[in-house]
């Protein structure tokens, strides 16, 4: 079981339940108003999704499960209301989906269905570890905290930014890994593949390692924390991914914010931590967005998908200009319902379907079959890589059963659990299970594409791990205890 890593209370104000509440009805009620499909799937479908964020009060002891949920609701609830409410377009492309009343009513049952299948998963984690209690243990401790800085951690710190930005720089010069673009430059195997996951996923579990290592001498995270922020930066620029800054930084942001009087953070502290975050974020993003606008022309050219509407005959004030850039920057950054519209209205759905996808092995240049759904792949040519990524309900519903969607859901949630549980249970650092948790809870909401090709992928991070691990028990002292939280069934997240 991953213990709770809180180590101080600190709980949601019951104001923050009544507010969440308040505003889930609110959203239900006037997107209720708008919907054309069945008033009963649309009261299901909204209570399912009233549980799926506030798991945090059933299990709070699983970072992936609390941000799992947070992204589920905001990829499905908040994304369906926002769009009935304000009739701004879906960004991503939804395929033949038309909009009818038998669609929509599908749209939410499937969504609902995947929904209840994670709750299921979350009780299911909830009743293996109930009564757990385990210690917040630090593997790679070099004695009691001193207050300073060994000399060879601040060497091995400054070495740290060094590298980051030779690999950086050396991705952007020879476009090794850029989105949306085919790479620039082959190198000998499997040096580009290496050097994708260096800067998507690398660098960020040297950071938390280097976390932990840091604050077992001087019990603060100061220049490793500032060492993540760099890297989680540069990486993003690098690749121009707008949202790779936010998958490296936020998680341990987090972690920092709940943690703040075991880290011995003042409010100030806090603050300040959280407005360079967010500022850091504003200028990748803005950066990124203007080589993206450079390289692949402005959104909306002859290079660039549609925008998907339903809500033509809707007022002009809620398909102006104002509602569509916030549903792109805020709602529609969030994987879930477009997947599933577009699979709803593809005709050759089957178990065996869903199935031969999920063992399917690409060729090189090779679009996925859910381009195809959504006819991006007809923008893809040589140099660009345009694809939409469908989610796992989406996937699992390839079957044309709303049960597989369950099952599937149930599984897949429990899979990535019990490697967040090995995580945590081999290195006991915080701040690796925190930074893993984002990763996977990321990775569920992007299943799809490819299945095949994600085992791949933690292959390669299973034996950097184990590489670490290996490491760390040739060159460090026996664990040892930095702290014993105590766990109690009355603590909240």
């Amino acid at each position: 079981m991953l213990p709770n890593v809180k180590l101080s209370k600190v709980s949601f104000p019951k104001v923050f339940t009544y507010f969440f509440a308040v505003l889930h009805i609110i959203l239900g009620t006037f997107a209720a108003h708008f919907y054309s499909g069945d008033t009963l799937v649309f009261l299901a479908f909204s209570i399912v999704y009233f549980f799926v964020p506030m798991q945090i009060y059933i299990c709070r002891n699983s970072p992936l499960l609390f941000f799992l949920g947070i992204m589920f609701y905001l990829g499905f609830f908040l994304k369906i209301t926002f769009h009935l409410i304000t009739g701004a377009p879906f960004v991503e492309p939804t395929g033949l989906f038309a909009g009818d009343p038998s669609e929509w009513n599908e749209l939410l049952l499937v969504s609902s269905f995947g929904g209840v299948g994670y709750l299921t998963a979350v009780l299911f984690c909830l009743k293996i570890v109930k009564n757990t209690e385990l210690p917040f243990l630090a593997r790679a401790g070099h004695g009691s905290a001193d207050g300073r800085r060994k000399h060879w951690l601040d060497v091995v710190i400054i070495g740290s930014f060094v590298v980051v930005t030779i690999f950086c720089v050396v991705n952007t010069w020879l476009g090794i890994n850029i989105s949306g673009l085919a790479p620039l430059t082959i190198l000998p195997w499997p040096m580009n593949t290496v050097i994708t996951w260096v800067l998507g996923l690398g660098f960020g579990i040297v950071s938390t390692l280097l976390m932990l290592i840091e604050f077992n001498q001087t019990k603060k995270i100061r220049w490793s924390f500032a060492l993540l922020l760099f890297e989680a930066f540069l990486s993003s620029v690098s690749t121009l991914s707008r949202g790779l800054f936010l998958f490296h930084s936020l998680p341990l942001l987090y972690l920092i914010v709940k943690n703040r009087a075991y880290l011995k953070k003042s409010v100030k502290s806090v603050i300040l931590t959280s407005i360079s975050v967010g500022l850091l974020f504003v200028i990748s993003f803005s950066l990124v967005s203007i080589q993206r606008t450079y390289m692949y022309g402005a959104p909306g050219n002859e290079n660039q998908p549609h925008y998907t509407s339903f809500f033509s005959n809707r007022g002009s004030i809620f398909n102006g200009v104002i509602f569509s850039q916030f549903s792109r920057l805020v709602i529609d950054r969030w994987i879930g319902a477009e997947g599933v519209m577009a699979v709803i209205a593809y005709n050759e759905k089957s178990l065996d379907f869903m199935l031969s996808r999920l063992v399917y092995k690409p060729q090189a240049g090779e679009s996925d079959i859910y381009s195809k759904m959504t006819s991006t792949d007809l923008y893809s040519n040589s140099k660009y890589v345009v694809t939409s990524i469908p989610g796992p309900m989406a996937f699992f519903y390839y079957s044309n059963s709303f049960f597989v969607v369950l099952i599937g859901m149930f599984l897949l949630v429990l899979v990535f659990y019990a490697l967040e549980v090995c995580i945590y249970s081999v290195f006991q650092n915080v701040f690796l299970s925190y930074f893993m948790a984002f990763q996977f809870a990321n990775h569920i909401a992007q299943f799809g594409i490819f299945p095949r090709q994600l085992l791949v992928f933690y292959l390669m991070t299973s034996f950097a791990l184990f590489c670490v691990y290996i490491i760390l028990m040739k060159t460090q002292p026996k664990t040892i205890s930095v702290g014993r939280p105590r766990l109690k069934t009355s603590d909240t997240v």
